[in-house]
């Protein structure tokens, strides 16, 4: 058979999957490009078709679309492998990816892994992060980064690589054992991935929740709140993820504009010399500009100040997990049977 030379019908019917899902997905995530004849038909070959089989049987078993989309079919035949009742066989990634794989399942969209396994990943992998960024071996720790969000998926990625991550070089900055170029190398590296995760899972343009997350004027620190909108994204909601440091007025507009039903205002405490409002007058201020029917939710160390919001819902989460469980009980209506392995 001639590359290049079957229907959209025939790859379908081949692939098992429906027309529509073939486009939507070349359309969103170049998952297969089709060749064109000459009257404008698309136009597959045998590999696209077996790629789409591959994407088709992953994203049945809990893969996101968007994570997975882009990998190569050897890749996709490896991810394969490690769904249950396959063999694992893998040949591009090192050992500690291979292990991890056959332990876990990765990428899981469901919650309900297996705790002890996923902490024995974690117990592993954490500690080659730490030495890799002391040493300031940028390749490594990036490459470690990007295995750890396809083995465990955005959420784990989020709640379960980088919080703790964080947490763990603040401490060593503060202790003066690291100093703030590790800190940097980290930030920089986690932003490019969550950037990524959240091109990937959005848009979710038919979801019924969508929020927009950003920080006050004055405050840079936008590490939370990209966190917050790709654990938002991950659970199939629409995150318009802004950035930090935005006045008021644009914020207000942007809100309204984008026809969000939730704000998301992550908090810093911030200097005196650096601050444009208290974060009190920030909110107050939004408040008078934004409808009330708008949900305010604050994350961060400012979240429980006692302000009274009247005749607006307000929701104030102290940590990610506390905001990733929020997000699960909305959707679903209920609490996760297990929690994750760092509550």
């Amino acid at each position: 058979m001639k590359q290049g030379s079957l229907t959209i019908k025939t790859t379908a019917e081949l692939a098992g999957l429906k027309p529509g899902t073939i486009r939507a997905w070349e359309r969103r995530y170049q998952a297969v490009v089709a060749k064109r004849t000459q009257t404008g038909r698309r136009a597959y070959s045998i590999d696209d078709v077996e790629k789409l089989k591959l994407l088709s049987v992953l994203s049945q078993n809990g893969h996101f679309i968007g994570q997975i989309a882009k990998l190569t079919v050897v890749q996709l035949g490896s991810l394969k492998d490690t769904l249950p009742g396959a063999a694992a066989h893998f040949n591009e990634l090192p050992e500690e990816a291979h292990r991890a794989r056959a332990l876990i399942g990765l990428g899981q969209k469901s919650s309900r892994l297996d705790n002890k396994n996923q902490l024995t990943y974690l117990s592993r992998i954490l500690p080659q992060l730490r030495e890799a960024l002391k040493a300031l071996d940028i390749s490594k720790a990036n490459q470690i980064l990007n295995q750890s969000k396809i083995v465990l998926g955005s959420r784990s990625f989020v709640l379960d690589v980088l919080v703790p991550t964080f947490k763990t070089v603040g401490d060593l900055v503060a202790s003066g054992a690291f100093d703030i170029v590790h800190e940097h190398a980290l930030s920089s590296h986690a932003r490019n991935h969550l950037g990524q995760l959240l091109q990937e899972l959005n848009p979710w343009d038919t979801s019924p929740l969508s929020a927009v997350f950003a920080t006050p004027e004055g405050d840079l620190h936008e590490f939370g709140s990209l966190m917050a909108a790709t654990l938002f994204s991950g659970h199939g909601l629409n995150a318009k993820y802004l950035g930090p440091n935005l006045p008021t007025d644009n914020l207000a507009q942007a809100v309204v504009r984008s026809e969000a039903n939730i704000l998301v205002i992550g908090s810093s405490p911030l200097p005196e010399a650096v601050q444009k409002l208290s974060f009190s007058r920030f909110i107050h201020e939004l408040d008078r500009k934004i409808p009330k029917q708008i949900e305010f939710w604050f994350g961060g160390p400012l979240a429980n100040l006692d302000e009274s919001l009247r005749g607006r819902k307000v929701r104030r989460f102290e940590s990610l997990h506390q905001f990733d469980e929020c997000i699960f009980q909305l959707i679903s209506g209920g609490t996760r049977e297990s929690s994750p392995p760092n509550t």
